[in-house]
């Protein structure tokens, strides 16, 4: 066979055979399986916060009860107290909890993308500009790492 009725067969050829269809059904449920073990199943909700500074755990408080806490720095220290409305502050992140979620309500960080990843019942949210760390804690939650 020349190089020219290789080309010719090649081009007359079938991209996909009818065996293949199995092949591309099963791979596309293994694609929507792991999908759905990573992202869409049910998690477990945490019980409790604790709020990190430079990898040193400062604060930790219950999810269950409605509050709004403020981490601020002071004197080269993380704090965290409740908030009050009058507080006069920089270099600060407000959490807020309800409905055993925690978020970060208001921050005057640079980014602000603490802010935008709302709210949450599991997982951590990272503040980089504060070194801030909030690690959402409770059964079942726990890792490997």
């Amino acid at each position: 066979m020349n190089r020219e009725e290789k080309i010719e067969k090649i081009r007359k050829g079938k991209f996909f055979s009818i065996g293949d269809i199995p092949v591309f059904l099963v791979a596309a449920l293994l694609i929507l399986l792991f999908t759905w073990l990573a992202f869409l199943q049910p998690k477990e909700k945490g019980s409790s916060f604790s709020v990190y500074y430079r990898g040193e755990k400062i604060y930790s408080a219950s999810l269950q009860e409605d509050a709004e806490y403020v981490f601020y720095l002071e004197d080269g220290q993380g704090k965290v107290s409740v908030y009050q409305d009058k507080m006069e502050l920089h270099d600060y992140n407000r959490l807020s909890v309800k409905d055993g979620r925690i978020s970060v309500a208001q921050a005057d960080c640079p980014d602000k993308t603490c802010e935008l990843l709302g709210e949450t019942d599991w997982g951590e949210i990272l503040c980089l500009p504060h070194d801030l760390k909030i690690v959402v804690e409770g059964e079942g939650l726990e890792t490997d790492l």
